[in-house]
């Protein structure tokens, strides 16, 4: 029986005339993940292209219990970007705080929503069944 899994991934991307170089992996052990993500954004500058480097990290930790009337679960999220990078890396949060839209939670700047270079969130949830329907209560908090 598996334990845990791992992906990696290396690859380029274009997004609106900015190129990204990455390496990516992954891994979920025994409720745990975590993403790592080392990259290089190129600019030009000075008419010479350059290559700023930049490492994005998420860990994760999920729990859960059930019965057959009752589940509860909590998942807790961190996550940092070091060195300098794109809006496109940047930490939004949105659906993983419910009621909120995709990357509502951010910080600002002049009125722009500007990404962060770290985040925290946290996601529970109680609940019970009664016949097929499950009942439950749920708190969710996140920032950037």
């Amino acid at each position: 029986s598996g334990t845990g899994s791992a992906t990696a991934a290396l690859g380029c991307e274009y997004i609106r005339s900015l190129l990204v170089y990455f390496a990516r992996c992954n891994f979920d052990v025994l409720g745990f993940s975590a993403a790592a993500k080392l990259g290089a954004t190129a600019h030009e500058e000075k008419e010479k292209r350059v290559l700023t480097p930049f490492l994005k990290t998420v860990l994760s930790r999920t729990a859960a219990l059930s019965s057959e009337r009752f589940s509860a679960s909590v998942k807790l999220s961190i996550g940092r970007l070091f060195g300098s990078s794109n809006l496109t890396e940047k930490f939004f949060l949105g659906p993983e705080v419910r009621g909120y839209r995709p990357s509502a939670i951010s910080p600002v700047s002049h009125n722009k929503k500007v990404g962060g270079n770290s985040f925290a969130s946290a996601q529970t949830q109680a609940g019970i069944f009664v016949g097929p329907v499950e009942l439950f209560v749920f708190a969710d908090a996140g920032v950037t």
